[in-house]
């Protein structure tokens, strides 16, 4: 599990490689600010996941919410898996009691992607 600040670096250590966002990422703009520069940050409505888009992006890692009356994680990593991504694909949140619970199930759903979940319950270091 990531707190918010390591997000920062888990998305500079694959910059520049695209970052792709599906649907209503709460925080979305810290996440933005936390991405390295140069690095392409795209967000999609999970209807637009697409065998096209996900090949035209290659994305180095994909976001969505873990809760979202719209879509729920368990879909979005049948989709990625089905589409043949076996990148890093994590779901955000500002907390939850097990998330261990929700990393078995996505990753008994979708074995080949590098699934966690990020926890943004703490707030980004500040910038000096």
């Amino acid at each position: 599990m990531f707190k918010a600040p390591v997000l920062a670096s888990v998305i500079d250590s694959l910059a520049p490689a695209p970052v792709l966002f599906i649907g209503p990422v709460d925080h979305d703009a810290a996440l933005r600010a936390h991405s390295a520069p140069g690095a392409e940050r795209r967000s999609i409505a999970f209807e637009q996941l697409t065998p096209e888009f996900l090949a035209l992006l290659q994305p180095s890692v994909v976001i969505s919410p873990l809760f979202d009356p719209d879509i729920d994680p368990s879909d979005v990593a049948e989709r990625l898996a089905a589409l043949g991504y076996r990148g890093r694909y994590c779901a955000v949140t500002k907390s939850v009691p097990k998330p261990e619970v929700i990393r078995r199930e996505i990753r008994r759903i979708a074995p080949d992607l590098d699934f966690d979940v990020i926890m943004l319950d703490e707030a980004p270091p500040a910038l000096h």
